[in-house]
């Protein structure tokens, strides 16, 4: 079965748009293919993943404010440390932030259609526009952030597993880089 068969089988109900964006995006996906996906599907982004179940968001979340609440984990920590939000795409994460209290939030996409939706909600600082790959992202200074959070960002063909070292590092040193990775995506 070819990667675009195997991915489509998800069991997750999908709307037509959703599974669009799925069965375009494939392992072989390059860069400009993910950021062409993402510009076109900015419009309906999030009424389609709400359809769909996507929970990604949530979960970061909740691994976020648990940490935060740890003093193990995030000694100290209070409402003014400085955010990523990688993959911001729209900026479902950062109005959670800002629901919570954080103010000191950046975003990071690779669509800029995506990040035009995010500016209109007012809940970021600076708005990057770039891909997260292994590729250094100049507009970050390595070890700028408090916390990088990436919900569903670094998954089957959109961001490959080696930004992970991109997002390590933005983050200063004995601090927080949250990942949520859709289960569906995991043995990709």
């Amino acid at each position: 079965m070819n990667d675009s068969g195997v991915w489509q089988q998800c069991h997750l109900k999908m709307t037509s748009a959703l599974n669009k964006v799925i069965s375009e995006l494939t392992p072989s996906s390059t860069e400009n293919d993910a950021k062409e996906t993402y510009d076109a599907w900015a419009a309906t982004y999030e009424k389609d993943t709400d359809e769909h179940g996507y929970k990604g968001h949530v979960l970061c979340m909740e691994a976020f404010n648990k940490a935060m609440q740890s003093e193990g984990v995030f000694p100290g920590a209070n409402k003014n440390i400085k955010i990523l939000d990688a993959g911001a795409g729209t900026g479902i994460i950062g109005e959670m932030l800002v629901k919570q209290g954080y103010t000191n939030v950046d975003a990071l996409d690779i669509s800029q259609k995506m990040l035009d939706i995010a500016i209109k909600k007012n809940v970021y600082k600076r708005f990057i526009c770039a891909p997260l790959s292994d590729v250094r992202i100049e507009q970050i200074q390595t070890a700028e952030y408090d916390v990088t959070l990436c919900a569903g960002t670094i998954v089957y063909g959109q961001a490959k597993p080696v930004a992970l070292d991109e997002c390590i590092r933005h983050v200063r040193p004995g601090q927080y880089n949250g990942q949520v990775t859709p289960s569906h995506s995991q043995d990709r």
